[in-house]
């Protein structure tokens, strides 16, 4: 099976949250969904942290004309739950 993408992943989380707030659900059917949203949004989660690793600054030039970066500080923490 191929990987989701993240936006994929997003719309998966957004779907499973509609059913859940607009359609009349037995308790499995939505212990099943929340699950499932749950695994989306921790593979969402890591893949915004290992995104965040990869973004770099350009902070200045030195002497010899090579350019100095710095990790970039875009608000991403790892959380446990989406709460």
């Amino acid at each position: 099976m191929a990987e989701k993408t993240f936006e994929a992943l997003l719309a998966s989380i957004d779907e499973i949250l509609q059913k859940l707030e607009h359609q009349d659900l037995e308790l499995e059917a939505s212990l099943k969904l929340y699950e499932d949203g749950m695994a989306a949004y921790r593979e969402a989660q890591g893949r915004l942290v290992a995104a965040k690793a990869r973004l770099e600054q350009v902070v200045g030039v030195d002497a010899e004309g090579n350019v100095k970066t710095a990790a970039l500080d875009v608000g991403v923490e790892e959380a446990d739950t989406p709460f």
